[in-house]
């Protein structure tokens, strides 16, 4: 480390820090100074302070509030790093302390959600009584940005395409199956293996253009030469896919996990069926997701290993599917 670099890593402190991150996230200096509880000719004078500390601007002043120059880009996102981390070791001294596991953060599509994380937090609790488990269900693309972000553990699907794979730890899964889901009166609800020739005249409620359960219908119906049938509705609400299939003919792909779920043998409701398919329609695999340059907490490496558990008992990891960013 150069001599100015180790001048400004001692002179450097966590309220410079805070402020940093408070600006990139805001891009206002008074709504960084509310978001940290000071004043603005406070948050003024710390910022002159940070700059002439740095050698260099942090923001550039607009018409509109704040943008961040190259160097405060830098210093946010190491600024981030470093918070998230002082964060998580607090976390991790209570849990230690207090002997006992504490709270887990993690997102997860909606298969391994039903699939895994339920029936892992249900096999945790009998021994750890006090475990909490804040899970976030969505699309991949929303939930690895906030696990970039800090605010997730671990997430269990995609690496959005956009974004850099080093970042990560990833183990993907086995491949995941497409079921169809209708009203249990549907003209198709008790024909046995349906070619999707047979469905393409139907509506289809489907996920929003991009996401692997789309992708893989796209996929299927192009590969046999079928043009996409027609989308009454798109919305990656497992409710709002319910109410329509259930008022209508439409057919809508879900998770495998989640047809069965509702529509097994024993399922949630006889309203809803699955279609029987004359082949099987896969979706690219999802993954169990890390940040390659972050630890677990002992709470969220317990959840963690227990999930990888379930998996290993049930569909397996992809073959040499252990890999670091």
């Amino acid at each position: 480390m150069s001599d100015s670099a180790e001048r400004i890593a001692r002179r450097l402190k966590l309220p410079h820090l805070r402020l940093t991150l408070a600006l990139a996230n805001t891009g206002q200096i008074s709504a960084a100074a509310r978001a940290l509880n000071m004043s603005q000719p406070a948050a003024s004078r710390m910022l002159a302070e940070i700059e002439r500390l740095l050698g260099a601007p942090v923001c550039v002043r607009g018409p509109k509030g704040v943008e961040l120059s190259e160097t405060g880009l830098a210093l946010a996102e190491r600024a981030r790093r470093i918070l998230t981390e002082l964060s998580e070791a607090g976390r991790d001294v209570v849990e230690i302390s207090a002997g006992k596991a504490g709270t887990v953060y993690l997102g997860a599509v909606t298969a391994p959600a039903i699939d895994l994380v339920v029936p892992a937090l249900q096999r945790l609790k009998s021994a750890h009584p006090t475990i909490e488990a804040h899970v976030e269900v969505g699309t991949s693309d929303t939930l690895v940005p906030r696990l970039l972000e800090g605010h997730l553990d671990f997430v269990i699907g995609r690496v959005p395409a956009h974004l850099d794979v080093s970042a990560f730890d990833i183990r993907p899964v086995q491949p995941e199956v497409v079921s169809l889901l209708v009203r249990a009166d549907h003209p198709m609800a008790h024909e046995s293996r349906l070619p999707l020739a047979a469905l393409v005249d139907y509506e289809w409620v489907m996920q929003p253009a991009g996401t692997p359960l789309r992708r893989a219908m796209e996929y299927s119906f192009t590969s046999h030469g079928l043009a996409m049938p027609r989308t009454s509705l798109i919305s990656t609400s497992f409710l709002v896919l319910l109410s329509m299939i259930w008022r209508s003919d439409a057919i809508a792909p879900v998770a495998e996990e989640a047809a069965t779920l509702l529509a097994g043998e024993r399922g949630m409701t006889r309203a809803i069926a699955a279609l029987d398919l004359d082949e099987r329609i896969e979706i690219m695999p999802y993954a169990m997701i890390t940040r390659a340059d972050r630890h677990l907490s002992p709470t969220a490496g317990l959840f963690y290993a227990e999930i990888c558990a379930l998996i290993e008992r049930g569909r397996g990891f992809a073959p040499h599917a252990a890999r670091r960013g």
